[in-house]
């Protein structure tokens, strides 16, 4: 590629940028309406169950750390058979 099609590509990302940044200054000046109040009931909901699942998190990075052994223990386990299937194939071939 020339020097001029990466001074095209990066003029137009440029200004795609800038555009972009137009769009989000002027929605930030905007002011929001209040919450009503089925709203502010389900925000309480969403952040008064997040405690409980502190449990659930735990188990599942234990269950995950065990998987994982597991998997690792048959990969090795794998390619220790798939040597010796070979090192057999060998003697099998050179008797």
């Amino acid at each position: 590629m020339s020097s001029e099609s990466f001074d095209v590509m990066a003029n137009s990302q440029t200004a795609a940028l800038e555009a972009n940044q137009e769009q989000i200054v002027a929605a930030v000046g905007r002011e929001m309406p209040p919450a009503s109040a089925e709203q502010v009931r389900a925000t309480d909901v969403v952040f008064a169950r997040q405690g409980d699942d502190s449990g659930a998190g735990l188990v599942g990075a234990w269950a995950a750390g065990m998987l994982i052994h597991e998997i690792i223990g048959d990969h090795l386990k794998r390619d220790e058979i798939e040597e010796e299937d070979e090192e057999r194939k060998k003697k099998a071939k050179d008797e």
